[in-house]
């Protein structure tokens, strides 16, 4: 029997985890767009996957995969742009460490070993 992995809930609770570090992260001129843009591309990877799953044939399901591959790369450019040296303070870290499990292509944590992975900031360090 294959691993079941439930990739639904992986992908809400990495939304809520970007979601709870923008909100230690302090709010400027600088930030705020950034943090905007964040949101929107991490929750977006969980939205996507759910129409993926729903999908009713394998064309329609490889397409809204790929727009989660698509909303991942994009979370990652907004994770490097909140790095502390370009938004000038250090935001307060996110425990979002999840249980080990092989990878699955480019779906959160995008590439982050999760023994290593203490908060979505974590992502900028891993490359």
């Amino acid at each position: 029997m294959k691993p079941r992995y439930d990739l639904e809930e992986r992908t809400a609770k990495f939304g809520e985890c970007v979601i709870s570090f923008c909100k230690s992260v302090p709010k400027n001129v600088i930030t705020l767009p950034l943090i905007g843009q964040l949101v929107r591309s991490a929750t977006s990877v969980g939205a996507n996957y759910c129409e993926a799953d729903e999908s009713v044939s394998k064309k329609e399901f490889r397409q809204k995969i790929g727009y989660c591959t698509k909303e991942a790369r994009e979370t990652k450019h907004w994770l490097r742009m909140m790095e502390p040296p370009r938004i000038a303070s250090k935001p307060k870290p996110v425990n979002c460490r999840r249980k080990p499990t092989p990878s699955i292509a480019s779906l959160p944590p995008f590439g982050v070993d999760p023994a290593h992975s203490p908060s979505p900031h974590a992502l900028l360090l891993s490359n």
